[in-house]
């Protein structure tokens, strides 16, 4: 039995078997357990007389900084950059964190096996201004003339087109998708450009090359984790220098390193861990 706080998981929880029911209130009112997972340190522990009487309850917290001490058996962190954290002020924890803990969907390794794949798939949402994608999808075509660029967009196009401010030139070989799931796109691509977040690590583990360009501060820690792997690194905006450094990715295959550890069994190993000594 499932309870969630995030009324949005119901349906998929629902639509995988479990069985689903609202998250109570009070807490109180929660029926024992022997393992309570907490997504953040948000939930009270011990709000729950029922979770206090279970035998043996083991408690594991799914956390991304070391700012907040954990009270936990377990701390959880699936990110990329979950081993380079200092968490230090929960030193009882058991750590289960990094690639070998990404809760990936367990289809993208088998993407990596799929040949003659030429798409580049660009997502520079949340990393740049909306008018660079422009610049960047139009270099692409121009210097690479058998490539196909998919583009996954919030804002900066609608789905009846284009924004006026992308160049007409290889229409055909260039594909916007709103508001689309990045994995989904990823049975057809050789290479992503985009931010170093989660969508990264599935590119890599579907056997893509990456070049990623994320300014954002609070990802440097993911940036330097994917450096550390083989990950190219785009240090400024330069469209023209990025479709040449795309030329030399594509033959290159995903950094090695990172996709032989993202073998899409990250929430099987996960799962195996939490309930081992139940």
């Amino acid at each position: 039995m499932f309870h969630l706080s995030d009324a949005d998981a119901a349906p998929l929880a629902r639509k995988r078997g479990f069985d689903v029911e609202p998250w109570p209130d009070p807490l109180a009112d929660l029926p024992g357990a022997h393992l309570l997972l907490s997504d953040s340190v948000l939930v009270d522990w011990d709000a729950s007389r029922a979770w206090d009487a279970a035998r043996h309850p083991r408690r594991a917290a799914i956390v991304d900084d070391g700012d907040t001490p954990v009270d936990a058996h377990f701390l959880i962190n699936p990110n990329i950059s979950g081993e380079e954290v200092d968490y230090a002020d929960s030193l009882y924890c058991e750590l289960l964190a990094g690639p070998d803990y990404a809760l990936l969907d367990p289809r993208l390794p088998r993407y990596g096996k799929i040949l003659n794949r030429k798409n580049v798939l660009v997502n520079l949402r949340g990393c740049a201004p909306d008018h660079q994608a422009g610049e960047l999808v139009d270099a692409l075509l121009q210097q690479l003339p058998d490539v196909h660029v998919d583009l996954l967009t919030e804002a900066l196009f609608t789905r009846a087109g284009w924004a006026p401010h992308v160049a007409e030139r290889g229409s055909d070989r260039r594909h916007a998708h709103y508001g689309a799931h990045p994995p989904d796109l990823m049975h057809r691509a050789c290479c992503y450009i985009g931010a170093a977040d989660d969508a990264a690590v599935a590119a890599a583990a579907a056997g893509m090359s990456l070049l990623l360009y994320d300014p954002a501060p609070k990802r440097a820690l993911a940036v330097r984790a994917f450096g550390q792997f083989g990950a190219r690194i785009l240090s400024r905006w330069d469209p023209d220098a990025i479709a040449e450094m795309m030329a030399q990715e594509r033959r290159m295959g995903p950094p090695s390193r990172l996709a032989q550890r993202l073998d899409g069994r990250g929430a099987e190993r996960l799962a195996r861990r939490l309930l081992s000594d139940l």
